[in-house]
């Protein structure tokens, strides 16, 4: 039986995403204990260098990053639009990262070549079935 890494409800695919999470639960805990969520310039610091830096990647750190963002744009000390996006890392682009894990291009190309392939198997069988009623009309026609 395949182990499941689950965290707070949350199903992770596995052990190094379920690690990851782990300790950035941990990382959160100990901001959150050792920073006064009060002083915004202080949380404008803590956000901007963890959005620099990609520090948090899964869904604890972003929903962190979330609940920070929204506390220094709704205290007036930062303007929406001049606040950094939260930088978020899909699970394409970490595969993309993993060896022997086709790129875009490859992907095309290889889907490319397998409809070619099917489009010209499928033309040869239209074909022959063409060839075959227009054959059995045609000798159905001389009897």
């Amino acid at each position: 039986m395949a182990k499941k890494y689950v965290l707070d409800g949350y199903l992770f695919a596995n052990a190094t995403d379920f690690e990851r999470a782990k300790k950035e639960q941990e990382t959160i805990q100990y901001l959150t204990a050792n920073t006064n969520m009060a002083d915004m310039k202080a949380l404008y610091k803590l956000y901007k260098m963890s959005v620099e830096k990609k520090s948090f990647q899964t869904i604890f750190g972003l929903q962190y990053l979330e609940e920070i963002r929204k506390r220094l744009i709704g205290s007036g000390v930062v303007e929406k639009d001049l606040l950094e996006p939260i930088p978020v890392q899909t699970v394409m682009e970490k595969k993309a990262k993993e060896p022997g894990y086709l790129n875009n291009a490859d992907q095309t190309e290889k889907y490319k070549k397998a409809y070619d392939d099917q489009s010209h198997s499928a033309r040869s069988v239209i074909h022959f079935i063409v060839h075959s009623v227009y054959y059995c009309s045609c000798r159905g026609t001389k009897s």
